[in-house]
Parts: structure tokens; C-alpha cells; sequence
């Protein structure tokens, strides 16, 4: 039988060991501690890690310790944030987001509901609302882009 690839990625970076009640292997990404998979991928018990040699209650703790860490790091950035953002305008379930200030601005659209961009790259406000203008089937049955007005 043919050795199948494992979904645990090797290049990451973790820690295998074994349990010797079980056999079964648990492994734990170093930038995850905390966090014990089997060779699937699926998630193993804090008590078959606890066997296979974790220190789960001391790895938990520093998981914990990342996460705050992490928070703390997200509201500074957002604190001391050069870009402006804001949503400028919403139509049809789509919103108008506009990066930065002044001559430097660019926009983005959103899927209101979801949070996803739209735009694969940063577009200018003529791109932009250009994306947010309704498109209406013809008579036809075929939806032509709106005219432009000039």
C-alpha cells in the first residue's frame, strides 16, 4: 500500500510524539502550542497529548498568552493606522470603501453581507462606483453595462 500524503505540513515547523498506550502520533505546530493533531490533521485530546509527553496545561497557557498578545498588537496597529478606511456609501448590498485621504485615495467595493472585496486591486472612485451601478437585463434577457454619463 502506497504511503498517502499527510495533511500535516512538515515545512511548518512542530514537535511528533507518541503515545505509548494508544500508538497513536500527536503533533503540534510550534506556532500553534496548544493545538495537538493526529497525523490526519484532526484534533487530538488534551489527555492523549498529556500521555504522548505535552505539557498541555503550560502550552495551553502560552496559547493563551499569543492570543492576548496578538489582540493587544491588532488595536495598536488599528490605533496608529496611516490608512484612513471607511465605507462611503452603500447600494444594492454593496459598499463603497475608500482607503487613505486626499489625491493618494483608492477604493474598494464590498459585498456588504459578507465582507469580501470585490475588486482584485485597489480602483479609483470612477472604477469604483462604476463596479456599484446596477445592471438591469434588457428586454433581451441580457444584461449590458450601464451607459456612460459624460
Amino acid at each position: 500500500m502506497p504511503d498517502l500524503p499527510s495533511p500535516i505540513d512538515l515545512n511548518r515547523g512542530g514537535t511528533k510524539r507518541m503515545d505509548p498506550k494508544t500508538g497513536v502520533s500527536v503533533w503540534m505546530y510550534r506556532d500553534e502550542p496548544g493545538v495537538f493533531r493526529n497525523l490526519k490533521g484532526g484534533l487530538v485530546s488534551g489527555t492523549i497529548a498529556l500521555s504522548a509527553g505535552f505539557d498541555v496545561a503550560g502550552l495551553t497557557k502560552k496559547r493563551q498568552y499569543l492570543a492576548r498578545v496578538q489582540s493587544a498588537t491588532d488595536k495598536i496597529k488599528e490605533e496608529y493606522s496611516m490608512v484612513d478606511k471607511s465605507i462611503i456609501k452603500e447600494e444594492g448590498g454593496l459598499g463603497l470603501e475608500k482607503l487613505g485621504k486626499g489625491k493618494a485615495a483608492t477604493y474598494n467595493v464590498l459585498d456588504m453581507a459578507t465582507g469580501t472585496r470585490l475588486n482584485g486591486m485597489p480602483l479609483t472612485l470612477s472604477q469604483a462606483e462604476g463596479i456599484m451601478i446596477p445592471e438591469e437585463p434588457a428586454e433581451d434577457g441580457i444584461v449590458h453595462p450601464a451607459p456612460d454619463e459624460g
